[in-house]
Order: C-alpha cells, then sequence, then structure tokens
C-alpha cells in the first residue's frame, strides 16, 4: 500500500503513538533535554489555527509525521517532518512530502538546519525534481530556507488564466 497522509485531531487513532514518535523526534534534533515537552507540542499543534498535524503512514503503520503552518492565503510552511530511522532510504519521505505539497496550492517553504547536511541534501534533492529545478534557497538563522512553489498552484494559475 502507498504512503498515505492523515489529518491529525485529539481522536484520531495514531494520536498515542504519535506523542512517542514526537518525543523520539525531539531527542534526535535536540537531546533529551526537550523530551518532556512532546505531548505539550503536539496538544499545541492540534490546536492551532494555522497549523496542521498530519501522520504519515504506510501499509497503515505510523512512520512519521509533518507539522505543517499556514502563513497566508496560499503560504504554507513545512515546519517539522520526521521520518523514523527504520523507515529512511525507501522513498517513503520524499512520497510523503510530495504528497503534502501536492496537497495545498501553495507557496511553500521547507527548512533545513545548517549543520545537518543529510537533511539539505535530502531536501535539495527533493525540491529541485518536485519543482522543475524553480526553487530558490537563502541561509537565515541557522538554517537553509528553500522557496518553492507546488505544482498545484501551477494547476490552479493555469486554470484562472484560462
Amino acid at each position: 500500500m502507498p504512503v498515505q497522509l492523515r489529518k491529525q485531531t485529539a481522536g484520531s487513532r495514531e494520536y498515542a503513538a504519535l506523542t512517542t514518535l514526537y518525543a523520539d523526534w525531539l531527542a534526535e534534533l535536540a537531546g533529551p533535554a526537550l523530551v518532556a515537552t512532546a505531548a505539550i507540542e503536539l496538544q499545541r499543534w492540534l490546536h492551532s489555527a494555522d497549523g496542521e498535524l498530519v501522520a504519515v503512514l504506510h501499509d497503515e503503520r505510523l512512520v512519521g509525521f509533518a507539522c505543517v503552518r499556514q502563513l497566508a492565503s496560499q503560504q504554507q510552511v513545512l515546519e517539522e517532518f520526521y521520518l523514523v530511522p527504520g523507515e529512511r532510504g525507501r522513498g517513503l519521505g520524499r512520497a510523503a512530502a510530495v504528497l503534502l505539497f501536492d496537497r495545498y496550492a501553495a507557496a511553500w517553504q521547507v527548512a533545513a538546519l545548517q549543520n545537518n547536511s543529510r537533511s539539505q541534501t535530502f531536501w535539495r534533492g527533493l525540491i529541485a525534481a518536485y519543482a522543475g529545478g524553480r526553487f530558490h534557497e537563502q541561509r537565515r538563522d541557522g538554517r537553509v530556507v528553500y522557496f518553492f512553489e507546488s505544482r498545484a498552484l501551477g494547476r490552479a494559475a493555469s486554470s484562472g488564466a484560462r
């Protein structure tokens, strides 16, 4: 079965497992000091007026998550993206990201930490292929930020011009 995305609510069946996954992500990203904040951070995402917490599923198994924030009409920011280490390198993260970008007709921003070359390689390659080379990047605040438009935004603009 292909990769699927499922928007989360407090009653979602993946929510309890997401708390553990979010804690794993915090530990990998920043060390154990932030792990205790996982449940609080997930609650913030669930109740955010401008954000969305999305479970990444493969064969109905939870393999990751994404947190997306809407800046303005047709502007989205991928704030957080995580795939379980044992599931990496199989194309699941790439498939999930493409589904996410296609979900919104929007201009996107995706950031990678400057000290994480693996993340930069992943996002730069994926975004270059997805956007047909039409993207740019900026370095700011210890991150590399990639800017591009979703294919859905291009289709919406094309159909509106007819």
